[in-house]
C-alpha cells in the first residue's frame, strides 16, 4: 500500500466536520463532480459521530470510487469529493443544514445536475453561515486529535486552500496592485521565454495577457445570456481567461511541492479563476474567502501570516 493510500485510509476513518464540508463545498462549488445525491442519513450520522472521539466509516471500494469519478487526476477536489462520497453527500448535507444549498441553477434538493449547460449554482448565504456557525468543529475538540488532522490537511486540503488563497489575492485586489501584478507577469513571461528557448523548460505557458475578473466575468455572463457557445464549452472558456493566473502561479510556487501535488498545482489554479468568478456572481465571494481564511488559520497558520496580503477592492 503507498502513501497516499494510508492517508486515505486515515483519512476515511476520522475526517472532521470541518474539513468535512470544505471537500463537498469545494467540490460543488467547482461543479466538478457528477451523480445523484443518496441517502440523506449519511451526513446526518457523520456530523453526529465527528463530535465524539473517532468518526469510523468503512473504506471507499475501488468499485464505488471508479463509479464516482470521471477524472484521470489522482488528485484535486473530483478525486478528494468521490473519496468521501460514500460517507457523505450533497443531499444529506442540505438536510442537515435545514436550509437549500442553493438559491437557483441546475441542482435540485436531492440532486447534483453538472451538467445543467447555461446555469450553475447560486449558493445560499443562510446555508454559508450555518457552515460558519453550526458545522465547524472547535478548537478544544481539534487539539485531541491534531497529528491526524493535520495529516488529513497536509495530504489533502493544503494545495488546495493555498492556491485558492493565493488566486483570490490576485483577482480581488486593487486596480493598482492588479497594474503591479501585471507588470511582475511581463518580467515573468519574458524569463519563461528565455528558459523555453534554452530547452530549460518545454512547457507552453505566458501565452496570454492578464484578464481582471470583472472582464472574465463580463464574458461569463454574456456566454450564457447569449448562448454564443455551446453550453458544453462557457466554462472551458472561462477557464481558459485564467490560464495566464495558472502559468505565473505554478511557476512561481508548484516547485514548493513534490510528486503529484506539484503535477497538480498549474490545474488547481486554472479552475481556481472560475470558482471566484462564480461567487462573485452569487454575492458568496467574501463568505468563502472568510471560510477559507479560517482554515488556513486553524492548519496553515504561519504559511498565512507570511502571505497574507489586505485586499484593497
Amino acid at each position: 500500500m503507498g502513501i497516499r493510500q494510508v492517508k486515505l485510509r486515515h483519512f476515511a476513518i476520522f475526517l472532521p466536520r470541518q474539513l468535512m464540508i470544505l471537500a463537498l463545498l469545494g467540490s460543488v462549488g467547482l461543479g466538478v463532480i457528477s451523480g445523484k445525491g443518496k441517502s440523506s442519513n449519511g451526513v446526518v450520522q457523520a456530523l453526529e459521530l465527528s463530535q465524539s472521539d473517532e468518526l469510523v466509516a468503512a473504506p471507499v471500494t475501488e468499485a464505488q470510487y471508479k463509479q464516482c469519478t470521471t477524472t484521470w487526476l489522482d488528485g484535486g477536489l473530483r478525486d478528494l469529493y468521490c473519496r468521501i462520497e460514500q460517507l457523505v453527500d450533497y443531499a444529506a448535507l442540505g438536510e442537515a443544514a435545514g436550509v437549500p444549498i442553493f438559491l437557483k441553477g441546475p441542482h435540485s434538493e436531492s440532486e447534483l445536475n453538472f451538467f445543467g449547460g447555461y446555469e450553475f449554482g447560486y449558493y445560499n448565504p443562510d446555508f454559508l453561515t450555518w457552515v460558519q456557525t453550526s458545522a465547524l468543529v472547535t478548537a478544544e475538540r481539534e487539539r485531541w486529535h491534531q497529528p491526524i488532522l493535520r495529516s488529513v490537511y497536509d495530504s489533502h486540503f493544503k494545495l488546495l486552500a493555498r492556491v485558492y488563497y493565493r488566486s483570490h489575492q490576485a483577482l480581488l485586489s486593487s486596480p493598482e496592485e492588479f497594474e503591479a501584478l501585471k507588470v511582475q507577469y511581463q518580467l515573468e513571461q519574458a524569463d519563461y521565454q528565455k528558459r523555453l528557448r534554452t530547452g530549460e523548460t518545454n512547457l507552453s505557458r505566458f501565452t496570454r495577457v492578464p484578464m481582471e475578473l470583472e472582464t472574465a466575468k463580463a464574458k461569463y455572463l454574456q456566454n450564457i445570456q447569449t448562448k454564443s457557445l455551446p453550453a458544453e464549452q462557457v466554462g472551458f472558456a472561462l477557464g481558459e481567461d485564467f490560464r495566464w493566473l495558472a502559468d505565473s502561479l505554478a511557476t512561481r510556487h508548484e516547485g514548493e511541492y513534490e510528486g503529484q501535488d506539484a503535477e497538480l498545482y498549474w490545474y488547481v489554479a486554472l479552475t481556481s479563476g472560475g470558482f471566484w468568478v462564480r461567487r462573485t456572481i452569487d454575492g458568496t465571494e467574501a463568505q468563502f474567502l472568510e471560510l477559507l481564511t479560517q482554515v488556513l488559520e486553524r492548519y496553515d497558520a504561519s504559511w498565512l501570516k507570511e502571505n497574507h496580503t489586505v485586499i484593497s477592492k
